[in-house]
């Protein structure tokens, strides 16, 4: 499979999972949040990790900050870029500079220590565990 990157106006990227484009999707480079009544453009470079909780999305930024996102998990997770997130629980999307060490786990699962708190523990599942090492650069 051939996949391309095309750069998009409004600072988003287009991939393509084939010579036909068929397959496109936007990988976002911000998102636009809302904090009281200010409108935040929020850079994907400043975010650690996106998380669940009582379906709502949140992002926890480098400075220890939280906002809303207005998508879910699944969106987010097919929204942002795949070299430096990924997607390794149905509540979490992690950046790679976020993750501060990696623990073998029970069941061949593994847990993450992230760099900031986050309010649960983080366990890749056994189904996500080689594609999570692979992203890692096994």
């Amino acid at each position: 499979m051939h996949q391309s990157i095309l750069e998009c106006e409004h600072g988003m990227f287009v991939t393509s999972n084939d010579q036909n484009n068929s397959q496109l999707s936007v990988v976002k480079q911000r998102f636009l949040v809302k904090r009281g009544q200010q409108l935040i453009s929020l850079p994907t470079s400043e975010i650690l990790y996106f998380y669940s909780r009582e379906k709502v999305s949140f992002a926890h930024t480098i400075d220890n900050k939280e906002f809303v996102i207005p998508f879910t998990i699944e969106q987010i997770s097919m929204m942002v870029c795949g070299d430096h997130f990924f997607r390794v629980s149905r509540r979490h999307v992690i950046c790679h500079q976020a993750i501060h060490r990696v623990l073998v786990w029970f069941n061949g699962k593994l847990k993450l220590e992230i760099r900031a708190a986050v309010p649960e523990e983080v366990i890749i599942s056994r189904d996500r565990v080689h594609n999570f090492r692979i992203w890692m650069g096994e």
